[in-house]
């Protein structure tokens, strides 16, 4: 803690900005949505023994990023840290 008491307010801003921005790039993936898509396509093999058509099924993925959540917790994180150190920041003076 003595180290938190000797912060300027340059420091204080710069901390407080990252640690809210990790913290917010973590839960906005951890919070994110994963969409899953299945679809089936006739690939015709005309080579196969009994003349069925043949299906490829195939899956695609996409990630959707919580932009939402991430630029909430990005600003009341980096508020709520700002004010914590600073104000311990202040007790010292």
């Amino acid at each position: 803690m003595k180290k938190l008491k000797d912060l300027n307010s340059d420091e204080i801003i710069i901390i407080s900005v990252v640690i809210a921005t990790f913290v917010s790039l973590v839960l906005g993936y951890y919070f994110g949505e994963t969409q899953y898509f299945h679809y089936t396509t006739n690939a015709n093999n005309w080579g196969s023994d009994s003349g069925a058509p043949s299906y490829n099924n195939h899956t695609q993925k996409e990630f959707h990023f919580n932009y939402l959540l991430s630029i909430a917790s990005f600003i009341i994180l980096g508020g709520s840290i700002y004010l914590f150190l600073n104000r311990i920041s202040k007790k010292n003076e």
